[in-house]
Parts: C-alpha cells; sequence; structure tokens
C-alpha cells in the first residue's frame, strides 16, 4: 500500500499516480498509527508499505510503528516541490508514464484533486508549481525524466500564463490547460478530458467536497481503480457544474460513491444526487 499523511496535502497530491504505479491503495495516515490503518492493510494482505513524505509529514514513531510490522520504505524531499519529483521518478522507475505529469499548484489542493483518477489510472506523476512560476525541483525532474507533455490543472489564478510557458520551454511542448470558472466546473472540465481521451468513462462516479482534501485523496485512488471519475461539491448544496454533468450522462453510469461522512458532504446534497 501507498500511505501519505492525512494532515496535510501537498506529499499525497503526487502519491496518487505511485498507488496507481503500484496498483495499490492510498491510505493516509495521523500523527499515529491507529488499528484501523493496520487492519485494512491486513484485510488487504499487504506486506510493503511505502511513506510519501519526510518526517514533518510522516513522523518518525510512525514510520517504526509500521516498520515494526511491514517492509517500510519512505519517498520524499525537503520540500513539497522535491517530494512531488521524488515520487515522479520512482512511478516511470516502475514502468508508469515517461512521457508527460500533471502539473499543479502547489499551495492549494482544489483542481488537483481533480487530476487524481487519472494519475493513478494513467500512472503518471503529479508535478507541483507555484502560481507565478516553475521551482527548479520540477524544472530539473522534467529535464532528468525527459518529458515531453503534459496537461496544467486550474486556470491562470492556479496556474499563471507565465508558468504556462515555462512549463512550454521546458516539455519542448505546450502542455494542455484543463480549467472551468470555478474548482467544480474545472473538476467537470478535467473529467470530461479524460472521457474524451477514452482515459476514463463515467460508469463510475466519485463525489467528494471540494472544501477539504482528505476523503477525496483516497476517494480519486478509487475512481481511478475502477476508471472512474471524481467530481467536487460544495459540502450543503450539489455543485452547479457537477449536477449538469450527471444529468448530461445518467445513462453512462452504472454507480456513484459519495467520499466521507455528513461533515464532509451534508444529507440533502446526498439526496440530491440520489434524486437524480
Amino acid at each position: 500500500v501507498v500511505s501519505a499523511t492525512g494532515l496535510a496535502f501537498p506529499d499525497a497530491l503526487g502519491a496518487s499516480g505511485l498507488a496507481g504505479a503500484h496498483g495499490s491503495p492510498l491510505l493516509l495516515v495521523g500523527a499515529s498509527v491507529t488499528q484501523a490503518l493496520t487492519d485494512e492493510i491486513d484485510r488487504l494482505g499487504a506486506t510493503n508499505v511505502v511513506l510519501v513524505g519526510g518526517e514533518s509529514a510522516i513522523s518518525g514513531p510512525v514510520y517504526d510503528a509500521l516498520a515494526a510490522k511491514y517492509s517500510v520504505t519512505r519517498i520524499w524531499g525537503q520540500d513539497r516541490y522535491l517530494t512531488a519529483a521524488a515520487v515522479a521518478r520512482e512511478i516511470v522507475d516502475l514502468g508508469g508514464n515517461d512521457e508527460a505529469a500533471y502539473f499543479v499548484r502547489g499551495d492549494d489542493f482544489a483542481d488537483a484533486l481533480s487530476v487524481s483518477p487519472f494519475a493513478y489510472g494513467l500512472e503518471t506523476p503529479v508535478l507541483l508549481v507555484r502560481t507565478n512560476g516553475v521551482p527548479a525541483a520540477t524544472a530539473n525532474i522534467i529535464d532528468e525524466l525527459g518529458l515531453t507533455g503534459g496537461w496544467i490543472a486550474g486556470g491562470t489564478a492556479a496556474v499563471d500564463a507565465d508558468t504556462a510557458d515555462d512549463l512550454e520551454a521546458l516539455l519542448g511542448a505546450k502542455p494542455v490547460r484543463l480549467q472551468g470558472l470555478d474548482r467544480y466546473a474545472t473538476a467537470v472540465a478535467i473529467a470530461q478530458a479524460h472521457v474524451t481521451m477514452s482515459a476514463a468513462d463515467y460508469s463510475y462516479v466519485g463525489i467528494a467536497t471540494g472544501t477539504g482534501f482528505a476523503d477525496a485523496l483516497g476517494g480519486g485512488a478509487a475512481a481511478g481503480a475502477n476508471g472512474g471519475v471524481l467530481l467536487l461539491t460544495k459540502p450543503t448544496e450539489l455543485s452547479s457544474a457537477t449536477k449538469t454533468v450527471l444529468q448530461a450522462n445518467m445513462a453512462l453510469i452504472d454507480g456513484i460513491h459519495v467520499f466521507g461522512g455528513e461533515a464532509a458532504v451534508t444529507k440533502a446534497v446526498y439526496d440530491a444526487i440520489a434524486k437524480l
């Protein structure tokens, strides 16, 4: 299994592609190793745990507690950008996509969550950029891996035009920008783009809150494993972009999973989805 902290989002954003390369679930860990976590690892019959992130993300005591039962490795860098680069290197070493990557802002999670099913399903790295620039760690891994294309998640408020130009210079090709008017419409745009390229379909739809990251991280891997898409909603109101795409593809949907309890997605939103 691949595991990342559930207390912060940056390291886990790239972990979806790594979980896809391993064909494993993505499990979250907190400040300590819980019985629920080890029970699930044991239920899966897993003997190896790959931790994503350094000790500031997943502490030494957590590593030690897991290492007492399983074979544990840690993939990390000195910051979130270097960690994403290290994960990308591992994905390629495992036979994952060595041609393209997803580029997402490293200081927010909303747009990046929506690419997680496709990072999983296509075994593709997720690399972090700043809104107004490409960090050296990201530029270096693009060069090291010889990446020649990719996708930017979000509009220019997330990753500005100059950063897109810098990525084009590094890749030798213009990255495709997938965006909507807000995080919910961006999730729809990302989903639709991958359905169009036959990388996913609407038979499986996962829905998570767009205002938190934890449920969508594990849920994104589940959606990717099922060849489906991940859509986002407001916690107390079914977002209009999500409602529209559900209505448009109703005949194709075999099932919907809503990730998280009622504190994340209220009963009113669940009922609105069920009514559709």
